[in-house]
């Protein structure tokens, strides 16, 4: 629903930055969530469950004093059981099915991939690296603030010039090529740089899909398009961490890590058909 408010209250030709910026948001959350969570969590265990209720009601009251409303309600609208049942019943019918297929898909490939390193990094780099909690909290907020700079600054600056197709492709490249031997390495130097390539990838690529979608939609549509594809991203988040998991216990660390960066290059490949359907919109 957030999506649809900022493209609401945004024209076109800023989607791209508003879609960035809500990336930006609710990828560093769970990113510097776990690294502040960490160093509460030395005094009290209570301390972080404690902190984050307190900031969720921080977010309800600012909610409610400073968010415009962008769509106003019907008086006449009703909602019964059955149209409440009906999004869900259809959900895969409206991803497999839909003409933005191929961009839920990328959406879909690319989350999984960031899900099943945020699933894992942490065991892994104290089983490979010997990092405790704080200093996992410290390579998290690392890869978090490259990903703030990106998608708060360069982002909007970048896409202007190359589009978010070539955006998305290369944030696939750099995804792929900073997961994929992450597990492997022993240099703490190389970590941090392979770090910085999953958090610049996925920080160029995500917005840029979503931008991509509100541009494909109609105005009126926006709002349930973009709710289909945040489904792509929550079924990314659930099944990432699992199959993630799953490999790196069976298989061993690298294994997951090589995964995710195949994943990666599977929503790259997937990035041909959704230019061909740009063009022939275009040309239409």
């Amino acid at each position: 629903m957030s999506q649809a408010v900022l493209l609401d209250i945004n024209p076109p030709e800023r989607h791209a930055k508003a879609m960035a910026l809500w990336v930006m948001g609710v990828t560093i959350g769970p990113i510097l969530g776990p690294a502040l969570g960490g160093s509460l969590g030395h005094s009290s265990l209570r301390t972080p469950v404690f902190f984050a209720a307190a900031l969720t009601f921080a977010n309800l009251i600012f909610a409610a004093m400073r968010l415009p409303e962008s769509h106003p309600p019907d008086p006449h609208a009703r909602l019964e059981l059955a149209q409440l049942a009906q999004p869900i019943i259809g959900l895969p019918q409206q991803l497999l099915g839909h003409h933005l297929t191929e961009l839920f898909t990328i959406a879909f490939l690319a989350t999984f991939a960031m899900a099943a390193f945020e699933a894992t990094f942490a065991l892994m780099v104290f089983a490979r690296f010997g990092y405790g909690p704080a200093g996992v909290g410290g390579l998290l907020a690392y890869a978090g603030l490259l990903q703030a700079l990106v998608q708060g600054y360069l982002l909007g600056k970048v896409v202007k010039r190359t589009g978010e197709m070539r955006l998305i492709r290369g944030g696939m490249i750099a995804l792929a090529i900073g997961l994929a031997p992450m597990a492997s390495v022993s240099s703490h130097a190389i970590l941090f740089v392979l770090l910085a390539m999953v958090a610049i990838g996925y920080g160029f690529a995500s917005p840029s899909v979503a931008s991509l979608i509100s541009k494909r939609t109609e105005r009126r549509l926006q709002g349930e398009v973009l709710g289909i594809n945040q489904s792509a991203l929550s079924l990314a988040r659930i099944f990432g961490p699992i199959a993630a998991g799953f490999a790196y216990q069976k298989f061993g660390p690298p294994a997951a890590y090589i995964g995710a960066g195949l994943v990666a290059l599977g929503a790259l490949a997937m990035t041909r058909n959704a230019a061909l359907k740009t063009e022939r919109i275009r040309e239409a």
